[in-house]
């Protein structure tokens, strides 16, 4: 089974990144900007619509937006650096940065980019993600099957974020939207804006009808990888394609549509690729031997 020889830096390393990336993506968004969107235009999405609508007008306000990011910027760094206790920390924020999800989702469309990333977030609040790589003073260490259990957890939570999209597209739009030229007409949509090196690479596609044959057929194989995302746990080989299909498939909408799932495409080198076992093993090897030598290291 994937990532059953993990170890403490395993989750340590996913800890890192996952929070590392919430703290860059929050850094850059101007969800105070939020606050000078008329309120009309707000409609709560998923738990959100649980709160009372006598709560939005403070909520969306520019102190609270504000104050909420501020927070947020700073107990980030706490998780990034293994700050214990963890869980207590690690909690409150991932309730927070629901909310900032949601904040930003109840405006119009939804999208789906961070869901993995915040999925993620939970597994770690609840895992044994800082028994190494952290400022802390080392405890003592839970079992590899624990740990293992954190990253099949995440890697599961990631897949699902597919399967769930790929499994509605077969159910609302059955095969006639992979007939209906719907691929042709969002990637036209997506590439009214110039994208990377300032070309406009979609429109470039749709232009040559064999390519624009291609898009079609691969947004239907795309389809049909996500619905069946859930193998790649299981199968290695399935995996290895899957891999391939899925990071073509985000390199693909970033030149094409200006559309990008870079979280992802991080999540899926280190929860569905050799690159996490591989690096927790030689950080454990370089840290087991500086102990040995008498550095006092953990």
């Amino acid at each position: 089974m994937i990532h059953e020889t993990s170890n403490a830096e395993s989750p340590a390393i996913l800890r890192i990144t996952v929070f590392s990336m919430w703290l860059y993506h929050l850094w850059h968004d101007p969800i105070h900007e939020l606050a000078s969107m008329p309120l009309v235009l707000f409609s709560p999405i998923g738990v959100l619509d649980l709160l009372p609508s006598a709560a939005w007008p403070l909520i969306l306000s520019g102190p609270f937006l504000w104050t909420m990011k501020i927070l947020l910027l700073l107990t980030l760094p706490l998780l990034i650096l293994g700050v214990r206790p963890f869980s207590r920390i690690a909690i409150p924020v991932c309730i927070a940065l629901t909310l900032y999800q949601g904040l930003t989702r109840s405006y119009g469309k939804i999208n789906h980019g961070e869901f993995a990333m915040l999925y993620a977030a939970y597994v770690l609040a609840i895992s044994p993600c800082v028994d190494a790589l952290s400022v802390m003073k080392p405890r003592n260490p839970s079992t590899n099957s624990r740990y293992a259990a954190a990253l099949f957890a995440m890697a599961t939570v990631l897949c699902l974020t597919y399967t769930f999209v790929g499994v509605r597209r077969f159910a609302v739009g059955g095969l006639e939207v992979f007939l209906d030229e719907s691929i042709l007409s969002y990637v036209a949509h997506r590439s009214a804006e110039p994208g990377p090196f300032g070309l406009n690479f979609g429109l470039m596609v749709l232009e040559h009808p064999l390519m624009s044959k291609l898009l079609e057929v691969s947004f239907f194989v795309l389809t049909a990888f996500e619905a069946l995302s859930m193998l790649a746990l299981f199968n290695r080989w399935f995996r290895w394609c899957w891999v391939v299909v899925m990071l073509g498939f985000h390199v693909s909408t970033i030149i094409t549509m200006q559309i990008s799932f870079s979280a992802n495409m991080v999540l899926i080198v280190l929860l569905l690729t050799p690159a996490t076992p591989y690096a927790s093993t030689r950080i454990h090897t370089m840290l087991a031997r500086r102990t040995q030598a008498g550095d006092g290291i953990a």
